[in-house]
């Protein structure tokens, strides 16, 4: 088990994490993001979308040291082809990590 620290960026801004999430591997640290963004970008009916462009969940270990970059906008994706640990989920870790 590992202790992942997710970081909201917004243009400007940055909303650190002080508690953190203890997670199995990577891959759950990842899904742990996209659930958090889907989270933060649904819209209560009756509501106008908010802009989400330019806001990411920033991922980090006990160290502090930067894991993965999730940008909002590439959460789309995740919905659109399913569930996470599809390609987005994999691209995520892979560009972050060099491994798969």
């Amino acid at each position: 088990m590992h202790r992942y620290y997710f970081h909201l960026h917004s243009p400007g801004q940055c909303l650190r994490d002080s508690e953190g999430a203890t997670l199995l591997d990577l891959r759950a640290a990842v899904e742990e993001a996209v659930k958090a963004a889907r989270f933060f970008m649904r819209v209560p009916k009756g509501d106008q979308p908010k802009p989400w462009r330019g806001w990411s969940i920033e991922a980090s270990d006990e160290q502090g040291h930067p894991i993965f970059l999730l940008p909002f906008d590439s959460v789309d994706a995740v919905t659109a082809h399913g569930r996470p640990g599809s390609p987005l989920a994999t691209s995520a870790t892979t560009s972050a990590t060099g491994q798969a």
